[in-house]
C-alpha cells in the first residue's frame, strides 16, 4: 500500500451505521439517495430489500453493489410506488 492510498475500513462509516440505526427495520422495497460507498445499499441487500438507488455522482453509483436497482432520474414511476423505506445520505455541506 503507498502512503497515498487510504486504508482499507471496516464496514460502514458512522454516518451510515447511525442512519441504520435509526432506520431500524428495513422495508421490502428500499431507496436509497447518495449512497457514499454503496455501504446503505448493501445493508438494505443483505435485509433481504428489493434496493433501488439514485446517486448525483457517477464514483458513487459506481461503487453500489450487484442486485441494486439504479434510477437515472427521481421521478414518479411505478417503482417508486412501491418503496417502504427511503435512506438519504445528505452532503456534508448541510
Amino acid at each position: 500500500m503507498t502512503a497515498d492510498a487510504p486504508e482499507p475500513t471496516a464496514g460502514p462509516d458512522p454516518v451510515t451505521r447511525l442512519m441504520l440505526a435509526e432506520a431500524g427495520v428495513l422495508g421490502a422495497t428500499v431507496l436509497v439517495i447518495d449512497d457514499a460507498g454503496g455501504e446503505l445499499a448493501r445493508a438494505a441487500l443483505d435485509s433481504g430489500a428489493r434496493v433501488l438507488a439514485h446517486c448525483d455522482d457517477l464514483r458513487d453509483e459506481a461503487a453500489l453493489p450487484p442486485g441494486v436497482e439504479v434510477l437515472d432520474r427521481l421521478e414518479p414511476t411505478s417503482a417508486l410506488g412501491e418503496v417502504d423505506t427511503v435512506l438519504w445520505r445528505l452532503p456534508r455541506s448541510l
